[in-house]
């Protein structure tokens, strides 16, 4: 599925927003699970799951225990199960790519997302798509994505996934944490600097209460909030030279 473009270069060219399994014969099945789906470099196997015809694709949604019944003794269990997980993963994929190319986010950054967050990669984004922040360091770009998936603006989710855009930012200007008070001056120079609408600060002790819950950040009494490997390097290197006095 996707849409013809003219090139001014190249030339019509066709972009793929997305796809869905289609065969004509078993042979066409055989070849695209063997040449396009993870989990069938076995050709054998490939070519054993299309003796189902060209129902195999819905035959494989439907999980191992339907496979196992369509081919009977034709077919290992364990080859069987690796590949309906094969199947499960590209279309868990697919699903993924749909959505984030939707808000503009290229390849290199959906399979940074499927690497983190797996096969439930779509629906963990869509519950909360600032978990993007998780792996990516583009607030401006994951902000539209979401905005475009129905979050408004006072979201505490925006709010969390911002105040991780602004220490992450200061901890590449060499400050190892930020105080509570100093977030919020962060913030305002980050948005002032890229566009992006601004956050409410009346958000900002829910955002900070759901990132220390969530382990994104620890908060030290007294001190300030920390990214966890910055606070894990601060207090490693306090125990060290304590114990070299």
């Amino acid at each position: 599925l996707g849409s013809w473009r003219k090139h001014p270069k190249y030339g019509p060219q066709f972009t793929i927003q997305s796809w869905e399994p289609w065969a004509r014969r078993s042979d066409d099945v055989e070849l695209f699970l063997h040449t396009c789906i993870p989990g069938f470099a076995d050709r054998e196997l490939a070519s054993k799951i299309a003796t189902i015809g060209t129902s195999a694709y819905e035959v494989l949604s439907k999980g191992h225990d339907a496979l196992v019944d369509k081919l009977g003794a034709n077919g290992d269990s364990a080859a069987l199960q690796g590949a309906v997980l094969g199947w499960q993963r590209a279309l868990a994929l697919r699903d993924l790519s749909e959505m984030l190319r939707h808000g503009g986010l290229g390849s290199v950054e959906i399979q940074a997302a499927m690497t983190r967050f797996g096969m439930e990669a779509a629906s963990v984004i869509r519950e909360n798509p600032y978990r993007l922040m998780e792996v990516l360091l583009d607030f401006p770009k994951i902000d539209r994505l979401a905005l475009k998936l129905g979050f408004g603006l006072d979201s505490p989710h925006r709010m969390a996934g911002a105040v991780l855009w602004a220490i992450r930012d200061e901890s590449r200007e060499g400050h190892l944490y930020l105080q509570r008070g100093e977030i919020p001056g962060a913030l305002e120079r980050l948005v002032k600097q890229n566009t992006v609408m601004a956050l409410p600060e009346a958000c900002l002790d829910e955002a900070l209460e759901e990132l220390v819950k969530n382990r994104m950040l620890v908060l030290e009494p007294g001190t300030g909030v920390y990214l966890p490997s910055y606070y894990e390097y601060e207090r490693k290197s306090a125990a060290m030279l304590a114990s070299l006095l």
